[in-house]
């Protein structure tokens, strides 16, 4: 799904708490996904790319837990993380793609911070699908080379 230019206009008060002026400037035109969410994974402001990125609306995604998007074998990994963030952390996950049943592998930067004086995660969030199936399809390339190299 490409954003609206009804979801492309996302202001500062799209959720629970008024997202700074900074961060829409900073992040709102970024071509990777980002995100502010509260301290336990509540969306509470996405820019036009990670609408792009997951294929939803935002008003499908402000209020909804971050983890919600993820594979059920990925929340758990994901909530751990969260909860033992430091300056930045970088963690990956499955996360829902923009077609029904697809899943993509999305590298996520986090960095702790405060929005109105209560704890708050800046999320960026970028697709390496891609990029882990070039790796999958080097190393069975590898490893077929290696079996036949045993054979000779």
């Amino acid at each position: 799904m490409t954003a609206t230019p009804d979801d492309r206009a996302i202001n500062r008060s799209t959720g629970p708490a008024e997202v700074p002026e900074w961060v829409v400037l900073a992040h709102g035109a970024a071509g990777v996904g980002a995100a502010v969410l509260s301290a336990g994974g509540t969306l509470l402001w996405v820019n036009p790319a990670m609408i792009d990125l997951v294929g939803r609306a935002a008003r499908e995604l402000i209020n909804r837990h971050v983890s919600d998007l993820m594979s059920p074998a990925d929340r758990e990994q994901m909530s751990r993380a969260m909860s033992t963030l430091g300056p930045e952390h970088v963690a990956s996950a499955r996360v829902q793609g923009p077609t029904p049943g697809s899943w993509l592998h999305v590298s996520m930067s986090q960095l702790p911070g405060r929005i109105d004086g209560q704890p708050a995660i800046l999320a960026q969030a970028v697709d390496v699908t891609e990029s882990i199936q070039s790796q999958v399809s080097l190393e069975v390339m590898s490893q077929n080379v290696l079996d036949v190299v045993t054979v000779i």
